[in-house]
């Protein structure tokens, strides 16, 4: 039977963390988690049963319902009782879209433990193997839920035994796939270490980590951490129920016939023992013997039989009462539902699963602790300030003392409406208001019969202002924060520090809380300042979309904190001492490639839009918000999905306004290829590259550029200086370890800075082994690139890309740019205006020739440079310039450090252009289900999309569907998914996901001069360069010259019509 729970209840447990449990549900998408979710909230009595898996509680969004899909996590609080105890369970609901994955990423740290659910017939997803990985890497516990298993019935038509072997199957795929995730993290584990132990300490280690991950991480039916379950029908056990059940009648014990419910065993008749080999002798294992017949049974005589006086008796002999309503309805669902929802209920099984395998917040497990502390700086434990360190011990205890610190990490900022908040809610009236308004009513009934009666007009109008009096306001968007309490208490009105991500307790301890202006907010702090000050003004208990109010949160529990709009961009810290840590979200794997420009309907409403833009970057930690050199507004995005609902809640909840929005913006990158050695005729072949259509007038003329061998040198304006540079494309292998490791090269150029605080031993370590894997790559590349790491002067664009400026001037002992590994000593001095030349690099690879999309994946080779002093002024990287030099050379195009920058990016560009030119397209991995029907119709849609089928796959348990795996640009990708659906008539549906980058075969460059290929890729050719369209969408979209042919048919006009 549901409860019926008050809130004093729910907050009285919230002082008990020890009966607390914080768990999340994960899944693919439709797996059916927020189907699982209103089963637990009809426990509680808030919905009622018969509409769980109809309402979807925890939707809250219109897009939500219209589309049937999560798009932002949920979290409620949850009353369970289990013999005397009362526990709370504060669950979150999160999305199985892929293109919000980051809101999975937010759930996942405020939890312990959570229910990855998996549909029996779908099997594993992408998504599934994604949540697998996340819940690992935090270090929270999961629990295995097999859903939907009424389809193996209803639509597969298994027999029981089949439905065994497909059960197991997929438990072991399962565990295949955890394996695997357990076996990278301990070996990437084990490489950090193997410099630091040694031989008897390392294989101890490795025992010790595969051992514990042996009993903890996998799934297994008979520890009881695998659900069944059908969360439509509202029915789930655990083995442990039906070995309660059938205990007493074969006459064996629980914690046997729990152990032997799964696997090849079989009850002799003889010895009345259990045996095994149940299979080898034609025996029924246990498992489809007493669990799966008897469901299997049930739903055969009310589904298939429609035998409602069979089904009634079968509920007697439960001791089920069933309502006469369910036996009289024409759905036989209905009486099923009812029925096996009493015998096993769902909602009793998942949260009995969640008091006894997950953790409670007490027993936080010693590696996150550790990873929580050590998120925020990304600093190891070892090296935080000794304050710091004293807070393991909180985290470690979740003390709820008033003496304890309080540490309370906000995941994000929830949007909601004003009127939903528990103060602007109707309350009910008390006795003595109600008896007050009724007096008033009657004296002012009593002023009217004084007075002479009003008019039909005058009544009519004095009805309008008092209707209009009683209209509540506007409602406005407030800001809730999604928070855990992991020590301390925290009360209203307590004054707490607001720690922003960047948050270094280190460097907060040195400057002292003197420092801290307590009037400022985030919008005032300055660079280096990451701390505000703040008084708690409201704390609730999340609801689903209500929200409670509460007093105080004790930790261990899951909560609400309103007022901290102008403290809290996205996520913060919140703690009663600067010493603590600022947490950081994981965050997802799938960046935001998705970008569109906005602009609004009327001029009027620009501010409308600057403030809603605001408000949408605010709740959403996945979304960019951007406004360009050009001052277009523009959004960034995860996927199509993603957009559409960012766009909805743009124009309907914050800035509510009509706004139009560009077609999507997808990013590309230029490089270079080796020009082939086979001749051949398309737009694969390559010929001398024409300089392709310029923005303006060119800052230099043909004449300061010369060709030398494989090297383009050109002169300054003045004439006063050359450079002479030289590009080549980078391998590939390389090209992907710097694409992987944007984050180091950062820090090694933060590290040349003339202010730079000296490098953490463990950041000087990762250094040195990205150092030394890239020296490794470039040397396996052949002799050309040998000792090319020492020569790297720069990476870039932004110091941190894929490409690298080499130092090939003969003579020149530049300073390394790896100094930070070498011991301190003479590093070599810095030619005059040798920072004019990286800077003149950064440039050219941030906007490339062909569309000024950024470079990826080239090498340039400075090979001379003359013309000037270039004498040796021994200052640091980021202060070549000599200013006495400054002051006595003029020249007529201005100083000589601009010129040689403008001069240093055209060479490079001029260098680029000399190899044959390719754009490098953004790539989506798609997978899509389908049958064999609509697989001609599924093909012809990719194909016409420039889709590349990978892998073509029956899917296990059916001969019919087929699992397609593909390759598609994201640039082809909108309204694939749409377009799919049509053409299949719902029979396909693809997920995509961003996979990686690839260059695109085509030249981009390449015009047809030959007969066959004017018919081929001519104007009026079936083929297209597609290479060619990409480029000419992105000029035309940037405002850049292109060549296209505007008049197709220069015919005179003629009139339609006579003028009359």
């Amino acid at each position: 039977m549901p409860y019926s729970v008050r809130t004093e209840t729910l907050v009285a447990l919230q002082n008990n963390p020890r009966n607390t449990r914080n768990i999340c549900l994960l899944a693919h998408v439709d797996h059916g988690k927020t189907t699982v979710a209103d089963a637990l909230i009809a426990s509680n009595g808030i919905i009622s049963s018969r509409l769980s898996g109809k309402l979807r509680y925890m939707d809250n969004l219109d897009q939500e319902q219209i589309r049937g899909i999560t798009m932002k996590s949920s979290a409620i609080s949850l009353y369970h009782k289990k013999d005397s105890s009362e526990y709370l369970v504060n669950l979150i609901d999160t999305p199985g879209h892929v293109d919000f994955g980051n809101e999975v990423s937010l759930a996942v740290r405020l939890c312990d433990g959570c229910f990855i659910v998996v549909d029996v017939v779908e099997g594993l997803c992408p998504q599934t193997l994604t949540v697998l990985q996340q819940a690992f890497s935090d270090e929270i516990r999961p629990v295995l839920v097999f859903n939907k298993l009424d389809r193996l019935i209803t639509e597969l038509k298994m027999s029981t035994m089949e439905a065994y072997v497909h059960l197991q199957r997929l438990l072991e795929q399962v565990n295949a796939l955890t394996a695997s995730i357990i076996t990278s993290e301990v070996l990437e584990k084990l490489n950090i270490n193997a410099q630091t132990e040694t031989d008897g300490t390392r294989q101890r280690s490795i025992s010790e980590t595969f051992n514990v991950s042996d009993t903890e991480s996998y799934f297994c039916a008979n520890e009881g951490n695998v659900v069944f379950a059908s969360a439509v029908d509202g029915w789930g056990f655990i083995l442990e129920d039906f070995a309660k059940i059938f205990s007493s009648k074969v006459g064996i014990a629980v914690d046997v016939l729990k152990d032997a419910l799964w696997g090849d065993y079989y009850i002799n008749n003889k010895t009345k023992c259990v045996a095994n080999h149940a299979m080898e002798k034609c025996k029924k294992p246990l498992f489809v013997q007493l669990v799966l017949d008897n469901i299997w049974n049930l739903y055969d005589t009310i589904l298939t039989q429609k035998n409602k006086e069979k089904a009634v008796k079968i509920a007697a002999m439960l001791n089920i009462s069933v309502k006469a309503r369910d036996v009289k309805s024409t759905d036989c669902r209905v009486l099923l539902q009812s029925i096996i929802g009493q015998w096993l209920p769902l909602s009793q099984s998942l949260l009995s699963v969640a008091v006894d395998n997950l953790p409670s917040p007490v027993e936080l497990p010693h590696k996150r602790i550790l990873q929580l502390m050590s998120s925020g700086n990304s600093t190891h434990f070892d090296q935080l300030p000794g304050e710091t360190k004293k807070l393991y011990k909180a985290f470690k205890n979740c003390s709820q003392s008033d003496e304890a610190p309080v540490i309370v990490y906000i995941s994000k900022m929830v949007a909601v409406d004003t009127q939903y908040l528990p103060q602007n809610r109707a309350r009910p009236l008390t006795l003595n208001e109600i008896q007050r308004r009724r007096e008033d009513i009657a004296a002012k009934k009593q002023q009217l019969l004084e007075k002479d009666t009003p008019t039909g007009a005058e009544e009519e109008e004095e009805t309008i202002v008092a209707d209009n009096d009683c209209d509540p306001p506007t409602p406005d968007i407030s800001f809730v924060a999604l928070a855990r309490i992991f020590s301390g208490s925290l009360t209203r009105g307590q004054k707490v520090f607001v720690l922003g991500p960047k948050h270094d307790p280190s460097k907060a301890l040195k400057k002292g809380v003197e420092s801290i202006d307590e009037t400022a907010t985030v919008s005032d702090l300055t660079a280096g300042h990451h701390i505000t000050v703040q008084h708690v003004d409201s704390l609730y208990m999340w609801m689903g979309k209500e929200l409670e109010h509460v007093d105080s949160v004790r930790s261990g529990n899951v909560f609400g904190i309103g007022g901290l709009d102008r403290h809290v961009l996205k996520s913060a810290t919140l703690s009663n001492t600067i010493a603590s840590t600022a947490f950081t979200p994981t965050g997802s794997d799938a960046p935001p490639i998705l970008r569109v420009a906005i602009e609004t309907m009327s001029p009027g409403d620009m501010p409308l839009l600057v403030k809603g833009m605001q408000l949408l970057n605010q709740s959403d930690a996945a979304v960019e918000v951007l406004v360009q050199d050009t001052g277009e507004h523009v959004i960034v995005t995860a996927g199509e999905v993603h957009l559409e609902r960012c766009l909805d809640d743009l124009k309907k909840r914050y800035a509510k306004i009509d706004i139009s929005v560009s077609t999507p913006i997808v990013a590309f990158k230029e490089t270079i290829t080796t020009a082939p050695v086979e001749a051949g005729s398309g737009p694969g072949q390559e010929a001398t590259p024409p300089a392709p259509p310029a923005r303006g007038e060119p800052s230099l003329s043909s004449d300061d550029i010369t060709i030398v061998g494989e090297s383009v040198r050109v002169l300054t304006p003045d004439h006063q200086a050359y450079i002479e540079v030289q590009a080549k494309p980078i391998p590939t292998e390389i090209f992907n370890f710097l694409d992987r490791n944007s984050e180091l090269m950062r820090t090694v150029h933060a590290s040349l800075q003339p202010d730079a605080a000296d490098v953490d031993q463990e950041v000087v370590h990762d250094i040195n082994e990205f150092y030394t894997e890239l020296r490794n790559q470039f040397e396996d590349a052949g002799e050309e690139w040998t000792g090319v790491v020492d020569r790297i002067c720069a990476f870039g664009p932004r110091y941190s890309g894929p490409n690298i400026l080499v130092n090939a001037i003969a003579g020149y002992a530049r300073p390394s740019l790896w100094r930070c590994l070498e011991t301190p000593g003479d590093r070599g001095q810095y030619r005059q205006y040798d920072s004019a030349v990286v800077n003149g690099f950064q440039l050219a690879t941030l906007a490339g020739p062909l569309c000024e999309e950024p470079i990826a994946g080239v090498a340039f080779f400075v090979s001379d440079w003359g013309g000037v002093d270039q004498g040796g002024d021994n200052q640091d990287n980021n202060n070549h310039r000599d200013p006495e030099a400054k002051k006595s050379v003029t020249f007529k195009h201005g100083p000589l450090s601009g010129q040689l920058i403008s001069t240093a990016k055209e060479a490079c560009r001029q260098a680029f252009q000399q190899h044959p030119q390719r754009l490098i397209a953004a790539m989506y991995q798609c997978q899509i289900r389908a049958t064999t029907e609509v697989l001609g119709k599924v093909y012809a849609v990719l194909n016409k999309r420039n889709g590349c089928i990978q892998t073509e796959d029956v899917r296990e348990g059916s001969i019919s569907v087929f699992i397609i795996t593909a390759t598609l640009p994201v640039a082809e990708s909108f309204g694939f998914a749409e377009e799919i659906r049509k053409r299949t008539s719902g029979f396909a549906y693809p997920q995509l996901v961003f996979s990686h980058w690839e260059v695109v075969d085509s030249d981009p460059m390449w015009q047809p001069t030959t007969e066959e290929e004017l018919e081929h890729y001519g104007e009026k050719g079936d083929s297209v360069n597609q290479a060619q369209k990409y480029m000419m969408e992105i000029r035309k979209r940037k405002g850049f010259l292109r060549k296209e042919q505007i008049v197709m048919h220069a015919e005179k006009q003629r009139t339609l019509s006579r003028n009359k």
